[in-house]
Order: structure tokens, then sequence, then C-alpha cells
């Protein structure tokens, strides 16, 4: 498989303490994770990463989740999903 898009799966719970969980979660995933260049956040939560170069982007927002007490759910794709690519109207 050559992309994983991995989606955080938001807690039923509330709160100042979830908020800043899954706040740290989403940043230290995107954080770690741009040098490369290979792994684009489509939202908060929802990661596509190109498995080209490797797992270690891959391995790096799953374990952003882990480390913060979210699940994860991960699609894998042959090609890159058709809907990744928009451009906004100019």
């Amino acid at each position: 498989m050559r992309y994983a898009l991995v989606i955080y799966e938001y807690p039923n719970e509330t709160g100042h303490q979830v908020e800043t969980a899954w706040m740290n979660a989403t940043v230290t995933a995107r954080d770690k994770t741009a040098k490369t260049g290979k792994v684009v956040p489509l939202n908060a939560g929802c990661f596509l990463c190109d498995l080209d170069i490797g797992l270690l982007d891959l391995n790096i927002v799953v374990g952003a989740a882990s480390a913060y007490g979210f699940q994860t759910r991960t699609l894998f794709f042959e090609k890159e999903p058709a809907f990744v690519i928009s451009k906004a109207r100019q």
C-alpha cells in the first residue's frame, strides 16, 4: 500500500483535559511530520501519510494519538485518494 489515512477517534467525554489532550496530539503529529512533507493534515485528527519513504511518519501519527490516549482508525490505499486533490477557486 502506498498511502495510509489515519483518523483520530474523538472521545465521548468533554472537558478541558480532553480538549487539551486533543490539541496536543494533533499538533504533535503535525509538527513531528512536517519535515518530511509526506503527511498531509486534512483536518484536525485526520492525516494522509505517503508511505513511499517508509512507515516512520505513520508510526509518528499513530504514536502521537496513543501517547495522549486516543484510538485511531487507519485505511490503506494503493493510489492517492482523489478527495485529497482540491484547489480553491480564485
